[in-house]
């Protein structure tokens, strides 16, 4: 795990210009596929639609057209849309650079019911036949590039990440790709990627913003060099979900707070 300190101006931009890196050197062998989180990773996304943007304007041979963009988490807020994530990524300025750039970006649905959004959104991800190596037919010709995951994260102060609430743990922890629960937060109807889902990925950025989220980071930072038991792995995620971003292989986290 990466840890990369920065003053809180240099913070958001510098976040947005390391993912913008890791597309560009993934966008052209591979199909990369882009998890974006809600919450304090919002404020990140005016300069990652200016990176899109940037991309595609450099893009050789139209590689930016491999990149897709999903989305990590989502709040099921069918009667106030303004309180979802995509709306606020909307407001960033993402889906507009998207379009101008022709990258894909799915949305998770907001109409009918939890379960059918959730549904639809499942269904959505088969669509992309993830695989970590490269598929070939008969003849050993490569048939599909092979599928690139970078995930986009948060850490709140009480340690969930994505919409991984604490003490819900059975309800989330399934062998989907997202799963949509009921909790007794302020917002009751969460639908989010699963800790199958986000083990699988190739590389995660973390972004940890403000004093009040130091606690949590030096207690991911210690979790990540002593890891625990399988046995405790379960209890743990429950009461810090955040511990599913240390299972990893590559992981950075860009913060403005100092840890040692």
């Amino acid at each position: 795990m990466k840890i990369t300190i920065s003053p809180k101006s240099k913070l958001f931009p510098g976040f947005a210009t390391r993912i913008e890196k890791e597309i560009k050197d993934n966008v052209t062998m591979h199909n990369v596929l882009l998890f974006l989180s809600g919450g304090s990773c919002i404020k990140a996304y005016p300069y990652l639609a200016e990176s899109i943007l940037r991309l595609f304007r450099n893009s050789e041979d139209d590689d930016i057209q491999n990149l897709t963009i999903l989305q990590v988490d989502e709040r099921f807020q069918p009667k106030k849309k303004e309180d979802t994530n995509a709306y606020q990524m909307e407001k960033a300025g993402l889906w507009k650079a998207c379009q101008k750039a022709n990258v894909e970006y799915y949305t998770v649905s907001q109409e009918r019911s939890l379960g059918d959004s959730v549904e639809f959104y499942n269904d959505t991800m088969k669509k992309f036949n993830i695989s970590r190596m490269p598929q070939f037919d008969k003849e050993g010709t490569q048939r599909k590039k092979k599928m690139y995951q970078i995930g986009v994260f948060g850490i709140g102060e009480d340690g969930h990440t994505a919409g991984l609430l604490r003490g819900y743990e059975s309800y989330w922890n399934t062998e989907s790709f997202y799963v949509g629960y009921e909790n007794s937060g302020q917002f009751k109807n969460r639908i989010t990627l699963t800790p199958c889902s986000i083990k699988k990925m190739d590389m995660i950025f973390v972004l940890v913003q403000g004093d009040k989220k130091k606690k949590v980071l030096k207690k991911l930072n210690h979790l990540t060099m002593k890891p625990c038991s399988n046995e405790d792995e379960k209890e743990l995620e429950n009461k810090f979900p955040a511990v599913v971003l240390s299972d990893i292989p590559q992981v950075e986290i860009f913060t403005d707070q100092k840890i040692s």
